[in-house]
């Protein structure tokens, strides 16, 4: 079972406007892809414009847009987006002295 905590507490947040809520996640899903390969590039040694392309092709992936506009399928959308992210953390702490 699904759990409709983090819904249910930005509802309530946005004075019970889940329309809203749910937009705000999906975003929140956009950012933290977006975000997690962006700082993956940036770690691995690529500047200025070139560290946000690959954030930018994540983003805009077939299998992402699917799970944004077509499915609507949070869980997954937020699950894809963690991952780059968990692995630029992963390499922070391995490469940290």
């Amino acid at each position: 079972m699904p759990s409709l905590l983090p819904p249910a507490t930005s509802t309530a947040a946005l004075g019970d406007r889940p329309i809203v809520a749910y937009k705000l996640l999906y975003f929140g899903g956009l950012c933290l892809g977006y975000g997690g390969l962006t700082w993956l590039s940036l770690q691995r040694g690529l500047r200025r414009w070139r560290s946000q392309v690959a954030g930018l092709i994540f983003v805009t992936a077939a299998h992402f847009i699917t799970d944004l506009a077509s499915r609507g399928d949070l869980g997954e959308l937020i699950a894809l987006s963690s991952v780059p992210f968990l692995l630029a953390a992963i390499h922070a702490v391995r490469t940290s002295p």
